[in-house]
């Protein structure tokens, strides 16, 4: 992501956890001014909404993470799709 969106920006908006498991939701903004997925640079601004699983052991440790990055946001955003 730094790579494409070199002043990218992830801001937490909301979280809701339950005994072994968290949900996070970011507002993600950033301008794709590198190489993202093989798209050259277009400089365009993008503003997207994502959502991160964790998943937690008896331990409290981090077994599991499913990333919701909103890339049909993204790809839209940068005049992909």
């Amino acid at each position: 992501m730094r790579k494409g969106f070199s002043d990218i920006q992830w801001n937490i908006t909301d979280i809701v956890a339950d005994t072994d498991k968290v949900a996070v939701k970011w507002d993600m903004t950033g301008t794709h001014d590198g190489d993202f997925m093989g798209i050259p640079a277009t400089n365009k601004k993008i503003s997207v909404c994502v959502m991160n699983f964790y998943y937690f052991n008896k331990e409290g440790k981090v077994t599991n993470d499913i990333a919701a990055e909103g890339m049909i946001g993204i790809l839209r955003g940068i005049g992909a799709m």
